[in-house]
């Protein structure tokens, strides 16, 4: 039996998006821009904590363009859902990411961890049973950091 969105209860839907954020994570890790692509709507936009929306087609060709130049410098990374609306077939999400990189101190044998967070709202629409990425607007963001001595 095939089950759609507007079937999926609250906890299926809740259950099936942690799975594609869990999926973002092991892509973006790895430096892997298409699988992140292909989790996006076409008309995907993400809007910065400072209101600047970045339209799909930049999103992409940035996406790109990282995993050429090996940018993708996280040492760690993980999206858990704060709370979940659904509503037919699209949910929207409160969720917050946290993502650990670890970079040399310039000019220093020294190192520093950096670990930065964002809550943001996304909006996942059910297309052919799978979940993809509408939309994502930066609530809030931080980063801390901390010297790592050799």
């Amino acid at each position: 039996m095939l089950v759609t969105a507007q079937q999926q209860s609250p906890a299926e839907a809740k259950k099936a998006i942690q799975a594609r954020y869990d999926l973002w994570s092991k892509a973006y890790m790895r430096g892997d821009a298409e699988t992140l692509i292909s989790m996006l709507m076409p008309e995907y936009t993400l809007t910065s904590s400072d209101k600047e929306v970045t339209p799909y087609s930049t999103y992409c060709t940035y996406l790109r363009l990282k995993q050429k130049t090996g940018g993708f410098e996280t040492y760690k990374t993980s999206t858990k859902i704060k709370s979940l609306k659904l509503k037919n077939e699209m949910a929207e999400v409160i969720a917050i990411e946290t993502m650990e990189s670890i970079a040399e101190k310039p000019g220093s044998k020294s190192k520093t961890l950096s670990l930065h967070s964002h809550e943001y709202r996304d909006i996942w629409v059910s297309q052919n049973t799978v979940w993809k990425l509408s939309s994502t607007v930066t609530i809030k963001e931080s980063t801390k950091t901390q010297l790592i001595r050799n």
